[in-house]
């Protein structure tokens, strides 16, 4: 026979995770990639926001990511003052 069971699940968001130090000299950049992985079954279209874009980019900073695929995406810093440690919160929202 037949069973019919009503599910109700609940998914909690991924825990955050921090980066390596970028160092740069005042004038060049530094930069690290990031994997970004799309676990579903769908496409899902993804864009970041950075806190401080004077200092910070992110390249893609919006894009489709097809199901069960992942992207490196380029995180760029540049310095903006001498001697100084510059702060980022970059999400990525779906």
């Amino acid at each position: 026979g037949e069973a019919w069971y009503q599910l109700r699940l609940k998914a909690d968001n991924p825990p955050p995770v921090r980066l390596d130090i970028l160092k740069a000299e005042l004038g060049s950049v530094a930069t690290q990639y990031v994997q970004i992985e799309n676990p579903l079954d769908v496409p899902i279209h993804v864009w970041s926001t950075v806190s401080n874009p004077k200092c910070f980019g992110v390249d893609p900073s919006e894009f489709v990511l097809e199901p069960q695929s992942y992207i490196k995406i380029l995180i760029t810093y540049a310095p903006s003052k001498l001697v100084m440690t510059e702060v980022i919160n970059f999400l990525i929202l779906y």
